[in-house]
């Protein structure tokens, strides 16, 4: 026997009453309250996340940036679009777990957000050598494990933390500008050609990315790691 409707929302010459529309609404608008409600310490929200940078998604339309970490900016640092490349690598196109620790600056969730294979995205950031602790706002209960993280790719020298021969820390596009660098040295007088290479790439890498942005250069990386 299938469910009646009660006697009192039965329509009435072919209308229903307005108690029994409100009710037939009231599931859709209880949902929606809660989704407004404001989050606390310790919620967890999980959605389809969209890498912004480095350290940074949009979750059903709402900022989220991770707790304790961070990663080369997408404006004014070259690196940046491999740091978004390496996070959205991870994130792999699945949907992600974000566990809120509070508001932070420009109207973002600060949070610690976690892959669908189980795996912490900040951590995994840290250990690829892809972002950097940050050190004045980390929260004290994960700063032991991510100050490891980050330890064990500046000793592998991963990520941002390939080394020259002297230690010093180098850049990716001080990598380039090397072996770029000792094609040039091979025809003679390489300190002076190394010099020029270095001058001439620097000038044509201000271009490009002046020309592309900082959009494009990503899709670059990305076709690149691919």
């Amino acid at each position: 026997m299938g469910l009646q409707a009660p006697l009192d929302c039965l329509p009435m010459r072919g209308i229903l009453p307005i108690s029994c529309l409100l009710l037939s609404a009231w599931p859709a608008l209880a949902a929606s309250a809660a989704n407004d409600a404001p989050l606390t310490a310790g919620d967890e929200v999980t959605g389809m996340a969209v890498v912004v940078d480095g350290d940074t998604y949009l979750i059903d339309g709402v900022k989220w940036r991770e707790q304790g970490i961070d990663a080369p900016e997408m404006r004014g640092d070259k690196r940046g679009p491999l740091a978004r490349a390496a996070l959205d690598d991870l994130v792999a196109g699945r949907p992600v777990t974000c566990i809120y620790y509070g508001s932070g600056r420009h109207e973002r969730n600060v949070g610690r957000c976690i892959a669908a294979d189980g795996r912490g995205l900040a951590l995994e950031m840290l250990r690829g050598g892809w972002a950097f602790v940050h050190r004045v706002y980390v929260d004290p209960d994960l700063a032991t494990s991510y100050n490891a993280a980050e330890a064990e790719a500046r000793a592998a020298g991963r990520g941002f933390w390939v080394k020259s021969t002297n230690g010093r820390q180098w850049k990716w596009g001080d990598l380039i500008l090397v072996l770029v660098g000792g094609f040039v040295a091979a025809g003679g007088g390489w300190l002076a050609q190394i010099h020029v290479a270095r001058t001439d790439l620097k000038r044509r890498q201000q271009s490009v990315s002046n020309a592309i942005g900082s959009e494009i250069a990503f899709i670059l990386v990305r076709k690149a790691r691919n």
